[in-house]
């Protein structure tokens, strides 16, 4: 009976805060606060759900102890008369909430039609004002023109070039054709005879059969446009032409600004066509036939490998403008293209465009500053502006400058901003060994008695630094290049991973006597280490080979039974063969993810090097100066 009368008691308890609860509503409800309606709801139904709880045990408590049925049913029906008063508060409650949320939502509403109203107004507005400057510009030109006719004004007299017969000649042939000769106040017949007239013998005897007549006349521009006029095959002969430029090596301003010339031109004539955003994949090939200057160009742009053919020539102008042509260099010529592709006059030709190569014995000027004994750069490590990175005296140590790249989040290839070394569009790698990072941060010796680490050629046996890896699922070895500045898989692993490449891009590719464009797939990745206590997504590039490369085995297990430093290693890899396959290469900036604060295990000289990575650890051979991979 004690737990019957505690229930009880409880709904006594219940019911006097609801009574206390219920006192407030109309004050609320009056003040027609949201979130006060919306506590107080949330108040009323939670203890109008504990009541009715308690009301079912003390029900079912009565109910074992053989309570007279009509007692008990004249109990909860007098209870629940109580709760129903509480409850209509509560609907009420619940409906001036769902009447103030919808006024509030249609006023948002209203607000929204207002502001479209405002802007359309605003649009018309600026439409009228436009429609009216234009008349009054038209009615200005007019004017001119009938003042100049009263007047007797003799304008010296429009020559047009004849039609030589390429597609890169159109549109100027046209423009010029249209605006003198086809708007004209003269006989189609006469019409006819002028086009005859600026035509090249090759190309005027496709029309020279017409009779001379206004279907003639018709037929011929006809023919000509549908031959010489394709919007597709003129875009595609400018477009040649800009991927034809040559490369110009060193900062002569004569070759510089005649470069510039040729890539103005033909891009004026892409946008007048609307052509020019169909070839913005080449903004970067393009940009890279200027590599002395190409630093410059791009240096105040932290964007600039977002940048389309207008910021290109813009940046291109500025800098031509700073740089002009000497009095003694000037050329009096216009530019021309290097090659006419496509032509109808030039499809039997062998003609092919070559790149600029440096005489013998000429150098390529890695900094286009220092040609005139200037830093193009102040120092990434201590921000000093009269040395460059690589000659940094303040931070000399390799593993600090790699820590400053990393906290700075720069490329470890060109110490760029906004992307990272196996994304970095820079075909410049080390000046010493020729590997995709930055000189500053080179570990190799310089010229060719560096460690390769596919066709080294050094005496004795040589440890590679190698990790067992696990690619999506697929285990492999991957060998640590901190050279490198992007990752490769083999051609086997992807296939084995089974995946879409997750971007495809065309890289320039420099060949003997022309530049190429060769497809390079990338895709992205998760790599672990075998125990899966660390993984990493990162990025890499198929290489069409089955296996990257091959390593000699060093047997681990020798030795580290054999240098006492090595005591304790445990290593990944325990295969027997004499030759291990390599079908992943990461890159330095994936080595920066992997490196840990455990010190390496350093011996004498000629010992092994042993370091922990987060993908385990890996040996290598020691070289002259012991550190990190």
């Amino acid at each position: 009976m004690s737990e019957l009368k505690t229930l009880q008691e409880k709904i006594e308890g219940k019911l006097k805060m609801l009574n206390f609860t219920v006192e407030d509503t109309a004050k609320i409800l009056q003040a027609e606060d949201m979130k006060a309606i919306e506590r107080h709801g949330s108040a009323l139904e939670s203890v109008i759900d504990e009541t009715h709880q308690l009301k079912l045990q003390v029900q079912e408590l009565r109910i074992e102890n053989d309570d007279d049925p009509a007692e008990i049913r004249n109990w909860f029906e007098t209870l629940e008369a109580q709760i129903g008063k509480f409850e209509e508060t509560l609907k009420e409650v619940k409906r001036v909430a769902a009447g103030i949320r919808l006024a509030e939502e249609e006023k948002r509403e209203e607000e929204k039609r207002k502001r479209i109203l405002d802007d359309e107004i605003e649009l018309e507005k600026a439409k009228i004002e436009a429609r009216a400057k234009l008349e009054k510009t038209v009615k200005r030109s007019s004017e001119d023109t009938e003042n100049l006719s009263s007047l007797g004004a003799k304008l010296p007299k429009l020559e047009i070039s004849k039609f030589q017969g390429t597609f890169l000649d159109w549109i100027r042939f046209l423009n010029q054709f249209e605006t003198e000769i086809d708007k004209a106040k003269l006989t189609q017949v006469a019409k006819f005879s002028y086009l005859k007239e600026l035509l090249v013998p090759s190309v005027r005897a496709s029309v020279d059969g017409l009779p001379f007549t206004t279907e003639g006349y018709e037929r011929a521009k006809s023919i000509l446009k549908s031959k010489y006029g394709k919007p597709s095959e003129v875009a595609n002969a400018h477009m040649q032409c800009i991927i034809g430029l040559s490369i110009i090596h060193g900062t002569h301003p004569a070759k510089i600004h005649e470069f510039f010339e040729k890539l103005t031109s033909h891009i004026q004539v892409l946008e007048t066509m609307g052509k020019v955003k169909e070839i913005s994949g080449f903004v970067r090939a393009t940009l890279d036939k200027l590599p002395d200057i190409r630093a410059d160009l791009v240096r105040l742009d932290d964007n600039w490998q977002e940048w389309g053919f207008p910021e290109l020539i813009e940046s291109l102008r500025k800098w031509c403008d700073c740089n002009p042509i000497p009095k003694e260099d000037q050329n009096p010529e216009p530019p021309k293209c290097d090659f006419s592709p496509r032509d109808p006059a030039n499809r039997n030709s062998s003609n092919r465009y070559q790149q600029n190569r440096n005489p013998p014995g000429e150098k390529h000027a890695f900094q286009t500053k220092e040609e005139s004994g200037k830093v193009g750069r102040s120092c990434v490590y201590c921000n000093g502006e009269e040395h460059r990175s690589a000659d940094c005296k303040k931070v000399p140590g390799l593993t600090q400058r790699r820590k400053i790249l990393s906290d700075k989040k720069l490329c470890f290839n060109c110490t760029g901003t906004k992307h990272q070394a196996q994304d970095c569009r820079s075909k410049y790698g080390c000046q010493h060994c020729g590997s995709r990072h930055h000189t500053s941060i080179c570990d190799r010796l310089s010229g060719r008695n560096q460690m390769m680490l596919v066709t080294g050629n050094l005496e004795g046996s040589v440890i590679y630094p190698v990790v067992v890896v696990v690619v999506d699922g697929i285990k492999c070895r991957a060998l640590l290049d901190t050279g490198a500045g992007s990752s490769y898989a083999s051609a086997a692993l992807v296939e084995w991973l089974n995946k879409h490449p997750t971007h495809v891009e065309h890289k320039q590719m420099e060949m003997m006597l022309c530049s190429t464009f060769q497809k390079v797939q990338s895709y992205t990745v998760k790599v672990a280490s075998v125990d899966g206590t660390f993984e990493m997504t990162t990025k890499i590039s198929k290489v069409d080979k089955g296996v990257l490369l091959t390593v000699p085995n060093p047997n681990y297990e020798e030795l580290i039974s054999k240098y006492h430093h090595l005591e304790g290693i445990v290593m990944d890899d325990n295969d027997t063969k004499s030759e291990l396959p390599i079908h992943l290469i990461l890159g330095t900036s994936e080595y920066s993810r992997i490196k840990t604060e455990t010190k390496p295990r350093i011996g004498q000289p000629s010992e092994p090097i042993a370091e922990l990575t987060m993908l385990g650890w890996a040996m290598m051979s020691s070289g002259r100066e012991a550190g990190p991979l």
